[in-house]
């Protein structure tokens, strides 16, 4: 929600940063645009899509950008992220009226090997842009995940950016980025009692259990866990949703920094009394958060809102060294940001798995303060989570979810996600942010259609929760429940989750089952793909439907062309609604690290 007015234009006028991010890589991309704006002067505007409708619409007391720079990833299958589906509708429906002759520029973050819906967000927005009279300032850039660099292209697209719209005052700037917040000590003022992300509520934790087998969670097999939420305040949450959640939603997780996380970021900050309470001052070139304006102690911002165990960008290092008055680390910081020669020592770093707390610590000259911290250092991004579980008998007060633990080991220290590691320690009675939200990705599949389900490791959980709801109409006997098949992949026999179930879904007729552990045969890796025929053509027949739950990147292309193979025709079942896609993303951050004994 944008919560801050214009409230000053510098000279050259107000410049719009929108961003349309799931994961929160389009949104760090756009921040690092705000402070070079502010160099340019400029008066940076930076929001979701979403959040910008109301500035382009017609308001005499807004006055037009001079440009709109537009960030936008592309989720799911070709859908556009939950903070910019409203703006998609409202660019198709011409509605923003601000944009006809403005300047405009489009990056899309996307995957290339999701050939059908490659950067389909970004270049639905780059033709509607010109469609309502705006102006290119050059080509849109489709950067692609899997065979490029991020953060290179935006490198390259921000260059051409600053070349048509930077200024002389900006060029001499430098290459030191201003603040853009400020975080004055609040001397006998009391802290906010509760500060929430917006939309998000309290749940509290029923029961958390490890449903894998293994012992000790390793790279090669993590834990994973069921997560039982009651939510006692689901009216409040529904009237934030205008609806009730539904097995559609995902459950929106915010995670924070451990405590240990903070102790670190205290001592390096110098910062000896968590108990003071802080006010976060947004200034020019700034994003707007929900800790925007707001008393917090010491303690609990760094715990919300800093990206401590997120991997460092380059950008990042860059600002790093640009505070940094020491030349030794200052030359090594300016190395690690701009050598991208084979070999190079940024890519040594990270491959043996490289936090932000790891680099403020390594580099001990940089004047990291609470302000450079807040302006430079990734925000801490919500995580998305399917419902694994048909929820209508226990009146949507009750949610599942099944959380992967990741865990990568180096140099003798031990990496775990961010997100999965603060789900992993919850106990019953535990508070725990959350709100609910439409996944873009997932329709529910029709009960009286043939259904082959494809689940991948933990996208099992999405998977019961389809085979949940396809029993209860087969039980209820309103309707006539078609055949279904499910094809299972699991690493391990031993890693196979609710097997118990399973074998009472297939014993009461709910779904036949096909269990496929990819690892028990030595030397050949195999998927639940191997173990499908033609004769799943004739089983979909002309009006049947297919919904993968698993792991995304480049495995969904992979479990499309096993059915195309099979003469399915996907791309007809896509274009009527019935092939459908929950995947989902590994949690990339990781946590602080851990001697191994």
């Amino acid at each position: 929600m944008m919560r801050r007015s214009i409230a000053r234009y510098a000279s050259n006028g107000p410049l719009y940063i929108l961003y349309g991010s799931q994961t929160g890589t389009a949104e760090t991309f756009a921040r690092m645009l705000g402070p070079v704006a502010v160099q340019h002067n400029y008066d940076p505007v930076l929001c979701s899509l979403d959040d910008a409708i109301p500035l382009l619409t017609t308001n005499a007391h807004i006055a037009k950008p001079k440009a709109v720079v537009c960030i936008c990833s592309t989720y799911g299958v070709g859908a556009f992220p939950l903070n910019a589906q409203k703006f998609a509708a409202a660019i198709e429906e011409g509605t923003l009226s601000k944009l006809k002759g403005t300047q405009f520029t489009v990056l899309g973050l996307g995957n290339s090997q999701l050939r059908h819906s490659f950067n389909a967000a970004a270049k639905t927005l780059d033709a509607a842009f010109e469609r309502q009279g705006a102006q290119r300032i050059s080509e849109a850039v489709l950067s692609c995940n899997m065979t490029q660099n991020h953060e290179k292209n935006f490198k390259n697209w921000s260059r051409v950016l600053w070349n048509v719209l930077g200024t002389a005052e900006g060029a001499k700037a430098g290459a030191k980025p201003p603040l853009t917040y400020d975080v004055p000590i609040v001397h006998g003022a009391r802290a906010d009692k509760q500060v929430l992300p917006w939309g998000f509520a309290r749940g509290f934790v029923n029961r958390n259990f490890k449903l894998s087998k293994n012992v000790d969670a390793t790279p090669e097999n993590p834990h994973v866990g069921q997560l039982v939420l009651t939510v006692p305040i689901v009216e409040q949450i529904a009237k934030l949703n205008g609806r009730t959640a539904t097995l559609t939603d995902n459950i929106m997780v915010y995670p924070k920094n451990s405590d240990a996380t903070v102790a670190r970021a205290m001592k390096r900050l110098g910062l000896e009394r968590a108990d003071l309470s802080v006010e976060v001052t947004p200034l020019p070139g700034s994003p707007s958060t929900f800790v925007d304006h707001r008393k917090m102690r010491i303690d609990t911002l760094l715990q919300r809102l800093p990206a401590f165990t997120a991997f460092p960008s380059r950008n990042l290092l860059a600002a790093m060294a640009a505070y940094c008055d020491d030349a030794a680390q200052k030359a090594a910081l300016t190395d690690l940001a701009e050598n991208v020669q084979p070999g190079n020592a940024y890519d040594a770093k990270i491959k043996g798995v490289w936090t932000v707390m790891d680099a403020l610590e390594e580099f001990d000259k940089v004047n990291v303060t609470l302000p450079f911290v807040l302006s430079f250092v990734p925000h801490i991004q919500e995580r998305a989570y399917s419902i694994a579980r048909d929820n209508t008998d226990w009146k949507n007060d009750e949610f599942e979810i099944v959380y992967n633990v990741p865990v990568r080991r180096a140099d003798g220290h031990e990496h775990r996600g961010l997100a999965s590691s603060m789900l992993e320690s919850l106990k019953t009675g535990d508070a725990l942010m959350v709100r609910f939200q439409p996944s873009p990705t997932r329709v529910l599949p029709a009960h009286d259609r043939p259904l082959c389900i494809v689940a991948l490791g933990s996208g099992i959980g999405a998977a019961r929760a389809l085979l949940h709801r396809r029993r209860i109409a087969m039980r209820s006997g309103s309707v006539k429940v078609a055949p279904c098949v499910l094809y299972y992949g699991h690493r391990k026999s031993d890693d196979a989750l609710f097997l118990d179930e399973l074998a009472l879904l297939e014993k009461e007729g709910v779904c036949d089952v096909v269990k496929t552990a990819s690892h028990e045969t030595a030397g050949k890796f195999v998927t639940p793909m191997n173990s499908m025929t033609a004769t799943i053509k004739d089983f979909l027949g002309n009006n049947g439907e297919i919904c993968y739950c698993g792991l995304g990147g480049s495995v969904p292309r992979v479990v499309e062309d096993a059915f195309v193979k099979f003469g399915v025709d996907v791309a007809g079942m896509r274009a009527s609604g019935r092939y459908h896609e929950e995947y989902f993303t590994a949690d990339q951050d990781t946590e602080h690290r851990i001697a191994r004994e």
